[in-house]
């Protein structure tokens, strides 16, 4: 038996650098977003939960949103996406099958 567990965890709309060097309307975007974006603590709580609780410690194959199990949205959910992002992936990390 594996001592691995994966869960998956959204941090939410959080605010960071990301987009510091932004211009147009996507910088605009950014500014008028701000009050609606949590700070990056608030924004880690959830993926320091999925590390550290033992509430969750035998947890794995879940989704967390706010630090509490969620359902991913339908994209998150498409085997047909996740297998072309999985090949993607590889491909571009060396690791392609021949």
């Amino acid at each position: 038996m594996s001592n691995i567990l994966m869960d998956g965890a959204s941090p939410g709309f959080v605010r960071t650098a990301l987009g510091r060097d932004a211009t147009g309307a996507f910088a605009l975007m950014l500014r008028l977003t701000r009050p609606f974006q949590a700070d990056p603590e608030k924004g880690a709580r959830t993926s320091i939960h999925l590390a550290s609780s033992p509430d969750v410690a035998d947890v794995t194959g879940g989704y967390f949103e706010n630090g509490r199990p969620a359902r991913p949205g339908a994209l998150a959910q498409d085997r047909a996406a996740a297998e072309r992002l999985w090949t993607l992936s590889a491909r571009l990390v060396g690791l392609e099958r021949p």
